[in-house]
């Protein structure tokens, strides 16, 4: 039984991925653009013939992997869970602040 207040990882990563949307690409995303943001990349994913809207860039880690996708009218810097079926944060736009994120996650694992 849950406590009172508990949220679940997902809806951790959920709402983080709101912040980091609004603090990096200038914009807010509802709970349901997140959501609609990972069914997309869930669906995308495992297909190469969507190459025009999904790029694989790397494995994150045994469940998470970085990749860009083309989601309404713009690309976007995503790190996918498999173990949660979301985004966990949408990263900068810029791509030298994208290679340093990936320095520092790959440095940390």
């Amino acid at each position: 039984m849950r406590r009172r207040g508990h949220r679940s990882k997902k809806k951790c990563d959920l709402l983080h991925a709101q912040r980091r949307a609004s603090e990096r690409l200038g914009y807010s995303m509802s709970a349901g653009t997140v959501k609609r943001l990972g069914q997309f990349v869930r669906e995308k994913c495992n297909k190469r013939r969507y190459e025009d809207v999904f790029q694989y860039i790397s494995k994150i880690s045994g469940t998470r992997f970085l990749c860009r996708v083309f989601f309404d009218e713009m690309w976007i810097n995503v790190i996918y869970s498999s173990s949660t079926n979301g985004v966990v944060t949408i990263l900068p736009e810029d791509i030298r602040e994208l290679e340093e994120v990936e320095e520092e996650l790959l440095n940390v694992g």
